[in-house]
């Protein structure tokens, strides 16, 4: 009699602990509750062995067993929150392993992002399976919340890290700047090796969004554009080359059509005017104000040097006349040396041939100026 007064007397005491200092005390941290919910789990698991134990002992002699409703009625309470909060430190668990990422390591290995997306499916939809009453613990509030935050954030750090982003300093500044906390700064200038999981979502960039998806898309575009610019320096520094053809049957070479390079070069400005009028692009003007120095340059070199060619190609037949040489003796004279200057510029052009270095180059260049005005001053003399 004496042993089962002392059980229900424990059970009685256990089942006011639990309601005054067990896991749904008021006020209580989710992560204490989870503590508390693990204690009392053991402490009922004590007393129900010992129950057991009564009610066996009881059978054995004939006695009717003692219902001991009130502990099964915990245990029924126990398992459920048992649910919650095996779910709750499952995330907790989860998402701290997460926080120790470093955002090279997801560049790298970006089945880890598809791991921790899967991760995050999983546990909502076992979320959502628990009962109302669940849903109104603090605990359900704040894992639901931290799904969500990382379900932003496993979305924002796909974003940074895809080939087609190339997130850099650049973009890592303007989050500094314009969304980071102030006490809580990414330290990119430490290298993105540095970079861990959990510093994104300290600098709560899952909060912005929209503004770090902007940053995301100004990055793949910029990524984009600055593709076009290197092609478009590549072709001219390496690819496009002046065709040349041989003067009647001199061993003299002049230009051939150049009008593919007029296209080309007519395409390409459009290319960088279209570049330059992006906001997003501002952060390169330097780059395309290179370009668009080198596009005036070749424009002005190739359209005098169209000109030179073709002033000299309507003089060096009528020079080449052997009357026209004894009745303008000084002027066919004059012709001789801008025809050397001539070829000579139009020889080291063929064994150039790179439309940009030739011209960039100062003997070709300098010698054009003068080259146009003695061939205009032929042109005269012979009209006279």
């Amino acid at each position: 009699m004496n042993n089962i007064t002392n059980l229900k007397e424990r059970i009685s005491k256990f089942i006011h602990d639990y309601e005054t200092k067990g896991p749904k005390e008021e006020g209580l941290g989710p992560k204490e509750a989870a503590d508390r919910l693990s204690t009392f789990k053991g402490e009922y698991y004590l007393l129900d062995g010992n129950r057991r134990q009564f009610n066996d002992a009881q059978g054995l002699i004939g006695i009717p067993k003692e219902p001991f409703s009130e502990l099964t009625k915990m245990q029924l309470e126990i398992n459920t929150l048992e649910k919650l909060y095996n779910l709750f430190n499952s995330v907790c668990v989860e998402t701290e392993v997460w926080d120790t990422y470093t955002f090279t390591e997801l560049q790298k290995e970006p089945e880890m992002i598809n791991s921790m997306r899967e991760s995050v499916g999983r546990f909502t939809g076992e979320g959502k399976k628990l009962g109302k009453d669940l849903k109104k613990y603090a605990a359900y509030t704040e894992m639901d919340t931290t799904l969500g935050d990382y379900n932003n954030l496993i979305e924002l750090v796909e974003g940074m890290v895809a080939d087609a982003t190339n997130f850099n300093d650049l973009h890592w500044k303007e989050i500094n700047d314009n969304i980071a906390p102030k006490d809580a700064p990414i330290p990119y200038e430490e290298g993105v090796e540095n970079i861990k999981f959990k510093m994104l979502h300290s600098a709560k960039l899952h909060a912005f969004k929209e503004e770090v998806m902007e940053i995301i898309d100004r990055a793949k575009n910029q990524k984009k554009a600055l593709e076009k610019l290197d092609k478009i320096r590549s072709l001219w520094d390496k690819d496009y080359i002046f065709n040349f053809r041989q003067y009647k049957d001199k061993n003299i070479f002049i230009f051939g059509s150049t009008a593919e390079i007029t296209d080309n070069l007519t395409n390409d400005q459009n290319e960088v005017s279209g570049l330059q009028s992006k906001k997003y692009m501002a952060p390169f003007m330097d780059q395309i104000k290179v370009l668009n120095d080198m596009f005036t340059n070749l424009e002005s070199t190739i359209k005098k040097w169209n000109k030179v060619q073709s002033l000299w190609s309507a003089l060096e037949p009528v020079f080449s006349a052997e009357d026209i040489r004894k009745s303008l003796p000084q002027e066919a004279a004059k012709f001789k040396n801008i025809d050397k200057d001539f070829v000579k510029n139009m020889n080291l052009a063929k064994d150039i041939k790179n439309i940009k270095q030739c011209c960039e180059n100062d003997v070709i260049v300098s010698r054009l100026p003068d080259l146009e005005k003695q061939l205009y001053e032929c042109q005269r003399k012979l009209n006279t």
